[in-house]
């Protein structure tokens, strides 16, 4: 499947587990403001891995090339990043197919990711938009629907 289909609904998946992504970043050949830029971009992606409890994946990683916000530039950047990840996953043997259709996030990534909280700030104000607090727990309203 890859990461160049650009209809993310309703197709089999492709989940990337490479834990040791960073490792493998630090010992390629790339020059370092590659390798800066690269570390950017995949952490930006985990990050919405993270507050979504959703794997890795390559529907998961073209809704969020789907931006409206990213400028041309950023887009090529950031799949140029995608492509070293997925690529160096799967000569890894990190890629697995799953069982299941992809199903995006009912948001467009581009509001998803400027809900996120900011990094190290704690905002006064109460939580930030599109978030609810469950029990002790953050959740954005904006996950994955339970199917």
């Amino acid at each position: 499947m890859g990461l160049e289909d650009s209809d993310i609904s309703g197709v089999r998946d492709e989940v990337i587990w490479f834990k040791n992504w960073g490792e493998s970043l630090a010992d390629t050949q790339l020059p370092e403001v590659n390798k800066l830029a690269y570390r950017k971009d995949i952490l930006g992606l985990l990050r919405v891995c993270k507050s979504h409890h959703c794997p890795l994946s390559t529907a998961l990683i073209r809704w969020y090339l789907s931006r409206k916000d990213l400028t041309a530039g950023a887009k090529v950047r950031e799949r140029e990043s995608f492509r070293w990840l997925y690529q160096t996953a799967r000569q890894q043997g990190r890629i697995k197919p799953t069982k299941v259709a992809y199903v995006p996030p009912i948001l467009d990534a581009s509001t998803v990711i400027n809900s996120l909280p900011q990094l190290g700030r704690r905002s006064s104000a109460g939580l930030p938009a599109g978030w609810l607090k469950r029990g002790a727990r953050l959740e954005c309203e904006c996950r994955m629907p339970n199917a």
